[in-house]
């Protein structure tokens, strides 16, 4: 019964508030980096959030908006975004505690800090049952984390054990919705370790509570991310999910968090983190928040983690000049191919020796037809003979794995090259580089037509006519289909992407050429 409700002098000193009501109270704050509108309910939770260096998203309604802000929060906030929540620890039970909190600000106030300046706002309710709940929430100009401390009394009734909860989801950003759904989720990072849940269809996850040492709890979608991430670690956390109903998506995932605290903390603090997934904004908040990002498998993330710090170097400004970002893809395949060049070298020289004894495994294979045993005996020896190691192409090949595996995610992943222009046509190193759209759809391909794979599916394909004069004839076709195959599929990935890939093959072919005319001089001559 909020009408009852009134501030109680002994335990917050402050001067009372112009507001004597406990109606919603919402007010804004523009920074640099973001607009921020607060709402008293819960005692300070978001409302809405518009990133001023990001466009792109939905509406209110679910209409994609490519000119608009970015805007984080769901339209529908219920008040937890983040709030406190009483724990009964028998019997399990929560009390949100969402309720409108008298506040020192006024209804549609608006505040603007410049550069290197804070605001610290205040919110306190009493019950009736005794217990207060303060908090103060300071933002600050040059960071997308909010600071909150929460200040919990009841001197009258059994602690209650605290938690923290974010239970209103975040907004899809994505045109490409299949992308934006798998790429979104919540993770809760545990002793080290990460658990996280994704949604990809109309299943329902409920609530689901798992103990353990809980250092923050985050919601993201591709590239954007909300996190609480308290000073003191919870002693457990937990997660659900569920399909919600977003204007003419099939899929927009919605995920709550929580992290729970013993019942003896009568003082929790921490920061809120909304913001972009990049690396630099991500560190600020003095955690590892960066592991929430999409780093691949375990063995590569230290290669994707090396790859994306690169290319963020090469981005910052010399001279007051900053290069491309497609520029920047180029410079880095360059620089991939110098590391990555003796490995191809050797397995291209490899490849080139194969090719010169064909004729004379030709004759042992048609000699022994008949017996196998014999055939792979002289085959060896003809190996050995001319210090030809068999699998010399292969291993150098399967050495650059991970390497290419952690191009392919961190390419695809990366905040740096949404709406990261190149040149001429390539406007969005994020997106497909369209050029017109198909009145019909084909199937893998889909229903728009790009430039970038076309040029890197040619250079497959001229990457494979240089190195398949030593494959067995009836394999080419298999090789070719799957170079269309690659096509296919590419057509729908970033500009990005193809864009290195592209130049990548380029690179090699030039350096397959060389090798080859290197390699026939030098046979010449002996």
């Amino acid at each position: 019964n909020t009408s009852e409700q009134t501030r109680s002098p002994q335990v917050f000193t402050k001067k009372d508030s112009v507001n004597k009501h406990t109606n919603e109270i919402k007010f804004t704050v523009e920074t640099p980096l973001y607009i921020v509108t607060i709402s008293n309910l819960g005692g300070g939770s978001l409302s809405e959030i518009l990133l001023k260096e990001f466009n792109g998203g939905y509406s209110d309604v679910g209409e994609y908006l490519a000119d608009n802000l970015v805007s984080m929060l769901m339209p529908e906030n219920d008040g937890c975004t983040p709030c406190m929540v009483s724990r009964d620890e028998e019997t399990g039970e929560r009390v949100f505690r969402k309720d409108a909190f008298f506040t020192d600000a006024q209804d549609g106030e608006s505040f603007i800090l410049e550069n290197g300046e804070s605001k610290e706002f205040n919110f306190w309710m009493d019950y009736k049952d005794g217990t207060s709940i303060k908090n103060t929430l300071v933002v600050s100009s040059d960071v997308y984390f909010l600071d909150y401390n929460y200040e919990i009394n009841h001197p009258q009734v059994e602690p209650f054990a605290p938690e923290i909860a974010w239970t209103s989801g975040l907004r899809p950003t994505e045109k490409n919705e299949g992308e934006d759904v798998t790429e979104s989720g919540v993770i809760l990072w545990q002793a080290g370790e990460s658990e996280d849940l994704n949604i990809s269809s109309n299943e329902i996850h409920d609530l689901e509570i798992l103990d353990g040492r809980t250092d923050w709890v985050a919601i993201k979608s591709k590239y954007f991310i909300a996190s609480i991430i308290p000073d003191i670690a919870g002693i457990y956390g937990g997660f659900s999910g569920r399909n919600f109903n977003f204007g003419s998506r099939n899929i927009t995932p919605f995920y709550t968090g929580h992290i729970g605290f013993s019942k003896r903390l009568n003082q929790l603090s921490g920061k809120i983190f909304v913001g972009p997934q990049d690396i630099e904004h991500l560190r600020q908040t003095g955690s590892n928040l960066e592991d929430a990002m999409n780093w691949g498998y375990f063995i590569i993330r230290p290669i994707s983690k090396f790859i994306l710090n690169l290319l963020t170097f090469f981005h910052k400004p010399v001279n007051g000049v900053v290069i491309n970002y497609g520029l920047v893809l180029i410079l880095f395949a360059v620089l991939i191919r110098i590391l990555t060049g003796p490995l191809t070298k050797k397995a291209a020289l490899s490849n080139q020796k194969i090719q010169k004894l064909q004729p004379e495994l030709k004759k042992i294979q048609t000699k022994f037809k008949d017996d196998p045993m014999r055939l792979q005996q002289e085959t060896m020896k003809i190996w050995r003979e001319n210090k030809v190691n068999p699998m010399g192409g292969c291993l150098p090949i399967l050495v650059q794995m991970p390497l290419l595996f952690a191009l392919f995610v961190t390419f695809r992943s990366t905040i740096e090259f949404r709406g990261a222009p190149f040149a001429l046509w390539i406007n969005d190193l994020s997106q497909p580089d369209t050029i017109f759209h198909l009145p019909f759809s084909i199937p893998i391909y889909g229903s728009h037509v790009a430039v970038l794979p076309l040029i890197m599916g040619f250079s497959m394909f001229f990457q494979q006519k240089m190195t398949s004069a030593n494959i067995d004839k009836n394999h080419k076709p298999m090789m070719y289909m799957m170079t269309g195959f690659f096509f296919l599929i590419f057509n729908s990935f970033p500009s990005g992407l193809n864009l290195y890939y592209a130049a990548s093959n380029f690179l090699n072919i030039i350096q397959q050429r060389n090798i080859k005319k290197a390699f026939e001089q030098t046979h010449q001559k002996a």
